[in-house]
């Protein structure tokens, strides 16, 4: 399901944008920032802070995630059914060490969800059909965010 290029965007842009929907059929979008490739069927998030998420899951396992560069405007969206590992069973500890990563923030880790991947394209920006260049583009927003944020 994920290609080589695809699992690169995730591995070096964590957050993804997960899309649920609660029981009214309201979305909800939620961004998380823990995701891991567990290789190209299986992709992972854990829940520290969405008790929105975790109950719209719970209802209806199906999501969308979108990853986005915001330098290249290039990005993945991914579609898929989610599988909530309580902190309690077995597997969350088996899990755990992938969360690690993010030192004392993975002790806040309520739940691991794992999302099976049903469908998963590529999307980018409208502007590379007039012509624009990925590596003009990242200087270009490169230096939007810098900026932006007085760096």
């Amino acid at each position: 399901m994920l290609s080589t290029s695809m699992i690169k965007l995730i591995d070096d842009h964590k957050m993804g944008l997960v899309a649920s929907v609660d029981s009214n059929g309201s979305p909800n979008l939620s961004p998380k920032g823990t995701f891991v490739v567990l290789d190209s069927e299986f992709l992972m998030f854990s829940e520290i802070r969405s008790p929105n998420t975790l109950k719209n899951i719970q209802q209806n396992s199906e999501v969308e995630i979108n990853f986005v560069d915001p330098f290249s405007r290039k990005g993945v969206r991914v579609k898929g059914i989610t599988r909530i590992i309580e902190k309690s069973d077995e597997e969350f500890n088996q899990l755990f060490h992938y969360f690690e990563q993010w030192g004392h923030l993975a002790k806040l880790i309520r739940h691991i969800i794992i999302v099976k991947i049903t469908r998963a394209r590529t999307m980018c920006s409208p502007i590379y059909d007039l012509g624009a260049d990925e590596g003009e583009l990242i200087k270009t927003w490169a230096a939007k965010y810098r900026q932006i944020h007085n760096l």
